[in-house]
């Protein structure tokens, strides 16, 4: 995403795993973004951390997890953009249905 700066919409449902790691960098490097589905089907077990942009204080996350506070983070940030932004996020077959949009 360090490339795309000016991407509005990314569904990434059924393609990748929904990690923390993915969280921040859609954070970091998309702050054009109103649109959001992703999905986590299962965990994945890696060493790596990631230092999440929370709006009240970065904070040192497990990247390969998904942490429910970094989700409604995202979920904020978007809200607070404005417009019609919108948030789907499904996890192990539960949540959002991001084939409507």
């Amino acid at each position: 995403f360090a490339r795309c700066h000016q991407l509005e919409e990314v569904n990434l449902h059924q393609a990748v795993n929904l990690t923390n790691s993915l969280l921040c960098a859609l954070l970091e490097h998309l702050p054009q973004l109103r649109r959001f589905a992703a999905s986590r089907l299962c965990s994945e077990h890696t060493s790596a951390v990631v230092c999440f942009p929370f709006v009240a204080g970065a904070r040192c996350l497990p990247g390969d997890g998904l942490d429910a506070a970094a989700v409604a983070e995202v979920e904020l940030v978007l809200a607070r953009r404005g417009g019609d932004a919108e948030v789907h996020i499904c996890v192990d077959g539960e949540g959002s249905d991001s084939e409507d949009w």
